[in-house]
């Protein structure tokens, strides 16, 4: 990455703090686009979810798009150069046109012709925020003007672990709510362990499924109903919001929290098992390797590096370099970005998603 300007890093900082803004996966869907055209000089910005072959099951698309080029996009969509790149490589960084494809083979595309050559568009630079293998989730900014540069694309890249975080942020911020709208109907029947608290950090409500969590940290066999305070390690984690958004315990769980917005309330925490989360099926569809899978499993159950390394029979070196392989793949920085960010991929494409062609 090149040096990148003061206004440069101002810029991404403004982006991503709207982005983290965002209440639910609708507000991060329509709320990125029009920032990202501030960001980047552009005459078009979407985001697309397809699956298996290429097909878009959701476009949204800023500002709005003709519906003759929107049904040619649909049709040629698996013909771009982008999406095949990521498709084979599993990388979500920023690309371009011209860092994939000759202009002549492009021009000669269908999908230049029917959707780009109509709307007066010539380049495009997109990213892919991390996602199970049968999805693939872009972000694809398109223009007219001069071809997208090494700063757009080194821009990007220094936004993007953010834009991440902020969807997996939305997406459980929007899990949340749905969870806790169920409660009422029976929420322990869906057997997710959840924990509601107050703002003051008590316990206000918890499945059945979340007090076996908590018993597990205690290291206790049961848990009382009406015990409202927190294991230790868990208050003083959400005691710090700098600390970040999941925690990874050495009882094979990872915890998981939604941060409450407004004035008087609390958080919401969930528990999944470090094992179920992160199959090892599910981290190679993310584009790990089979060994980088072992690594990043092993450090969800609660192992140390040197754990790891003796569990796995490779020198404590080697296990830092998988894990630095790790973060840039799914564009994190840190071993429970890392968990957390799978964990979320693991499950994207689960809550609801836009309808094809919905407009900002």
């Amino acid at each position: 990455m090149g040096r990148l300007s003061e206004r440069d890093v101002r810029a991404v900082l403004d982006l991503v703090g709207e982005a983290n803004d965002a209440e639910d996966l609708t507000e991060f869907r329509t709320g990125v686009m029009p920032a990202l055209r501030r960001l980047l000089p552009a005459d078009f910005v979407a985001y697309n979810e397809l699956v298996d072959g290429g097909v878009p099951v959701a476009t949204i698309c800023d500002p709005l798009a003709p519906e003759e080029q929107l049904a040619s996009w649909a049709r040629y969509a698996a013909q771009n150069p982008l999406y095949q790149r990521f498709v084979r490589t599993r990388d979500g960084r920023a690309y371009s046109f011209s860092d994939v494809i000759s202009r002549r083979d492009l021009e000669a595309l269908e999908l230049y012709r029917e959707v780009f050559v109509p709307m007066g568009l010539r380049d495009q630079v997109a990213f892919a925020l991390p996602a199970p293998k049968h999805l693939v989730i872009a972000i694809a900014i398109s223009r007219g003007g001069p071809e997208f540069t090494q700063r757009d694309r080194d821009v990007l890249d220094l936004a993007r672990p953010h834009l991440v975080q902020a969807y997996r942020n939305a997406e459980l911020r929007q899990r949340s709510v749905t969870l806790i709208e169920s409660l009422r109907g029976g929420l322990d029947d869906t057997r997710t362990a959840v924990v509601v608290l107050d703002a003051d950090g008590q316990i206000a409500f918890s499945t059945d499924a979340g007090r076996a969590a908590l018993a597990r940290v205690d290291g206790i066999a049961i848990r009382r109903r009406d015990d409202p305070r927190l294991p230790a390690v868990i208050a003083e984690w959400v005691a710090h919001p700098e600390a970040g958004h999941a925690l990874v315990l050495g009882q094979g769980l990872v915890a998981r929290v939604v941060r409450g917005r407004g004035r008087g309330t609390g958080d919401v925490l969930f528990f999944d098992e470090a094992r179920q989360v992160l199959s090892h099926r599910g981290l190679l569809d993310l584009g790990l390797s089979d060994r980088e899978a072992d690594v990043l499993q092993e450090l969800a159950r609660g192992s140390t590096s040197a754990e790891v390394a003796e569990t796995l029979g490779i020198s404590e070196r080697t296990v830092a370099k998988h894990s630095e392989r790790i973060h840039r793949k799914l564009g994190v920085r840190s071993r429970a970005q890392a968990i957390a960010t799978a964990a979320a991929a693991a499950t994207a494409g689960d809550t609801q998603r836009p309808a094809l062609h919905a407009v900002s």
